[in-house]
């Protein structure tokens, strides 16, 4: 269920003492009506999570051998086994990840981001997605680009709703979600991943319109996100609740998670959602990963990987 993270003293002050100056960049604002606009077209970014390297492995090469080599080994590579990557030979296996969404994904380049942290980790993934700018879920299901890339050979696949959607028209959405977990279904055995998104940033004047709070806001987006994924037996990527455990803890919003328009995310934001998606698809913790932005500092780095790494249970914040 949708949880805002219950902090011990000792983290509170931890994190008080290291919080950065604001990250001063933003990113295009939105033009539609609770929507998520920047993306107007479908379009798709690969990300690079390539595995099948050309690692220090136990292969057959130019080691120390009884075969062909220079030394103990039977082959043509460096090591002890009988290929070109890592360990014994066989090919490394990268988690294909299709992202399916709109500008909320698109923004910063999400998939990208969490392709990058899989580089800078011992669990490389390839990333795709197709964004459209505003899209629902039901739209995407109309999406003959969509269709097809469902019946592809991903391990995992992620879909973002519109970002009023489980709060507007929760029906709707649950059926859309039950619609494309089965879609995704036909195209093989991919874990179905829902993108929880978070509220709008106080003083946004979709807040008045929706007659909400952003407590409120939040609750309804979280609530929304779980009872679909229970209903259709996916899985929820808590970036929400990551977001608001964060926006609690950082009070004076020296991470600056949103874009100027206070509905999108900045760069820290997106990184945020990319630790989360990072720990929930690869099941480890995103400090793991050496990949950061050049753009964040230090500490941004640390306390957003921090976050998610708590939201995902892999840090326990008990004092």
């Amino acid at each position: 269920m949708p949880r805002v993270l219950d902090f011990g003293l000792g983290l509170m002050i931890a994190l008080s003492a290291c919080a950065p100056a604001p990250d001063g960049a933003e990113v295009g604002e939105s033009s539609a009506e609770f929507g998520e606009s920047g993306e107007s077209d479908a379009s798709s970014s690969t990300g690079d999570g390539d595995g099948d390297g050309d690692g220090d492995g136990d292969g057959d090469g130019d080691g120390e051998g009884d075969g062909d080599g220079d030394g103990d080994g039977d082959g043509d590579g460096d090591g002890d086994g009988d290929g070109d990557g890592d360990g014994d030979g066989d090919p490394v296996e990268v988690p294909a990840v299709l992202f399916v969404g709109n500008s909320y994904t698109a923004f910063n380049d999400l998939p990208g981001l969490v392709a990058a942290l899989g580089d800078g980790s011992a669990t490389p993934l390839s990333t795709d997605s197709i964004t459209v700018g505003g899209a629902r879920v039901v739209d995407h299901l109309a999406n003959p680009e969509v269709v097809d890339a469902l019946a592809g050979d991903w391990d995992v696949v992620v879909i973002q709703g519109q970002s009023v959607e489980p709060i507007l028209d929760y029906p709707t959405f649950e059926q859309a979600v039950l619609d494309f977990a089965a879609l995704s279904a036909m195209g093989g055995d991919a874990r179905v991943l829902l993108y929880q998104t978070w509220p709008r940033e106080a003083g946004n004047p979709d807040l008045a319109q929706l007659g909400m709070s952003v407590d409120e806001m939040y609750e309804g987006l979280a609530s929304g996100y779980f009872e679909a994924a229970l209903a259709s037996d996916t899985e929820v990527a808590p970036v929400g609740d990551a977001w608001m455990s964060t926006l609690q803890l950082d009070p004076q919003d020296s991470l600056d998670l949103y874009a100027g328009d206070g509905s999108h995310p900045s760069l820290a934001g997106s990184y945020l959602a990319a630790c989360v998606f990072f720990g929930k698809i690869v099941d480890q913790a995103c400090s793991t990963s050496d990949y950061a932005p050049p753009e964040l500092s230090a500490e941004e780095v640390e306390q957003l990987r921090l976050m998610a790494d708590i939201t995902n249970d892999f840090i326990d914040p008990s004092p």
